[in-house]
């Protein structure tokens, strides 16, 4: 996963450029949600790690892209990059701090299948959060550099 990881964090932001980072981060999420629950379906150990290796490249976006996405909001106001860039990220640390337990409590009671559905409508949570956020920034055009 981490291997993989490291292509995904490259090649999206090559397209992101063309495409804008809205317009490439959202598919890499919707992708990630679907191998998420695709996990519960893996039996063998090529099944798990084929997953991993499409899973390690779409989930790698989600760390070379937000930042994209600030400055991209950013624009009108260059001076506070630093400061939306901090807000962004401690947002993001406070559900790496309670994400964690809340999966291993997840997993203890209920199982991994159990652990893959909640990963997974996490992400799709997250597409639609990406979605509102791209609707407010650039409008509904689907077409249009976001």
């Amino acid at each position: 996963m981490n291997s993989t990881s490291v292509f995904g964090r490259i090649v999206p932001n090559l397209f992101s450029d063309k495409l804008g980072p809205f317009n490439v981060v959202i598919p890499c999420c919707i992708i990630s949600g679907v191998l998420c629950i695709c996990f519960m379906g893996a039996t063998s150990s090529a099944g798990i790690i084929v997953l991993m290796a499409f899973y390690g490249f779409f989930s790698g976006s989600f760390v070379s892209l937000p930042p994209a996405i600030v400055v991209q909001l950013s624009s009108d106001a260059r001076d506070k990059v630093g400061t939306r860039m901090g807000q962004a990220f401690a947002v993001v640390g406070v559900g790496l701090l309670i994400g964690t337990p809340i999966g291993g409590a997840i997993q203890e009671k209920s199982g991994f299948a159990s652990l893959w559905v909640f990963g997974g409508c996490l992400l799709f949570g997250c597409v639609l959060l990406l979605i509102a956020a791209r609707v407010a920034f650039k409008g509904r055009k689907i077409m249009v550099k976001a």
